[in-house]
């Protein structure tokens, strides 16, 4: 006989501390009950409290610009989700779509990680690969061609001399040319150019190139000290098919900044 006079005043007890409800039945009783559910809560329970309902809304509203659901379907689904549910129970259906949402953005981020670091390692591999197709010698200047106010430097020139080591017939080479001065952390100039080959270039031989980026590009616009170094490195082959051989550009500046903010906020090396 106690033991059910205490099953049910716990019962009770239970049932007291609940507190008022919501009620989605329509969209009127629910802004009522609204006014209902917050009248005696602190400010700062109340405030917490929109804000939860704020994301419940959203979510659904998410569904409907993502053609999951119609609009009305996306607003009766709020009701229904809200409907007899105290500001606790609205509490424990936000945090749960909070930790969704941050495992899909976790899973999301680990997958664009990957993404980056793929590209990455395949950039590394096609330097080893490319190493094969020399650099006998490269060289950039200006001529007098086209000089002008819009291109007051001329015509920018870069020369090449390569070697084909590779088993391939090349049909196209993209190329990357840096400006630096000794001791400067940063270059003064980098820039990529893309050359195709009338006829291609077969393994072992070993053409000179005039390659002439357009004067109005980056590549025109290049104002470097005369002590300056020019370099040159291959980024891309592709072969006689059209088809890309390998291809080291690897990350842009900005991917990579992209990848270091990933790795640092999900600790993923």
């Amino acid at each position: 006989m106690r033991r059910m006079f205490a099953a049910g005043l716990v019962t009770l007890m239970l049932a007291g501390c609940g507190g008022p409800k919501l009620d989605g039945t329509s969209d009127e009783s629910l802004t009522s009950s609204l006014d209902k559910v917050t009248a005696d809560l602190p400010q700062d329970k109340k405030a917490q409290l929109l804000e939860d309902l704020k994301l419940i809304t959203f979510s659904n509203i998410g569904e409907a610009l993502s053609g999951q659901v119609s609009a009305e379907q996306a607003k009766n689904n709020v009701r229904t989700t809200l409907n007899g549910k105290t500001a606790e129970d609205v509490a424990v259906i936000a945090a749960n779509l909070r930790t969704e949402r941050a495992l899909k953005e976790k899973q999301q981020a680990l997958a664009e990680i990957k993404q980056l670091q793929d590209i990455q390692q395949a950039a590394q591999i096609a330097k080893v690969e490319m190493a094969k197709f020399q650099i006998l010698k490269s060289e950039f200047y200006f001529t007098e061609k086209n000089k002008n106010s819009a291109a007051p430097h001329g015509q920018p020139v870069v020369v090449a001399k390569v070697k084909n080591g590779t088993t391939f017939s090349i049909a196209r080479v993209g190329f990357k040319g840096t400006v630096a001065s000794a001791g400067r952390a940063t270059p003064w100039f980098v820039g990529t150019v893309e050359l195709p080959i009338p006829g291609g270039i077969e393994p072992g031989e070993s053409p000179t190139w005039e390659i002439t980026p357009n004067q109005f590009s980056e590549w025109g616009k290049l104002d470097a000290p005369a002590e300056a170094l020019f370099s040159l490195e291959i980024i891309k082959l592709v072969g006689a098919d059209g088809a890309v051989l390998f291809d080291a550009s690897g990350l842009t500046p900005q991917q990579t900044e992209r990848l270091q903010a990933l790795q640092n906020k999900y600790a993923v090396n």
